[in-house]
């Protein structure tokens, strides 16, 4: 009974995950997405390629998960969020195979080290500043 009832949940998890995702025809063909929703895994949340950078790239995200690494500078493991992934590819349009490297303090260090700005520093500037 148990595992007809894991089993059900995961697929309510891929029905979830199917229901965000988003078709782009300029990606991938209409066959292939179909084929991807089929294994969306039940703990991910669906892409919206209308919204990916395409960046002459060959691998698209069809759906985010949570992923575990270590930041470089000070090896603590962290976990970038599928919602964190989300927001970077989708609305800051960032580079389709990048990944978090540093944890959020030390990418704040680094900023400050070298003068660097957030993504969403630049946008507040960019709406600040008006019609230009």
């Amino acid at each position: 009974m148990s595992d007809s009832i894991d089993e059900q949940a995961k697929e309510e998890g891929r029905a979830r995950a199917r229901s965000t995702a988003v078709w782009d025809s300029r990606i991938c063909d209409k066959e292939y997405w179909d084929y991807l929703m089929t294994i969306i895994p039940h703990d991910a949340i669906g892409a919206d390629m209308t919204k990916q950078a395409l960046y002459n790239s060959y691998g698209p995200k069809a759906w985010y998960r949570n992923e575990q690494f270590q930041c470089k500078d000070c090896g603590r493991n962290e976990v970038w969020t599928a919602e964190q992934q989300r927001w970077w590819f989708e609305l800051a349009k960032g580079q389709i195979n990048s990944r978090a490297i540093r944890c959020r303090a030390c990418r704040k260090a680094w900023r400050e080290k070298t003068g660097r700005v957030s993504h969403a520093e630049r946008q507040k500037r960019k709406k600040d500043s008006g019609p230009g």
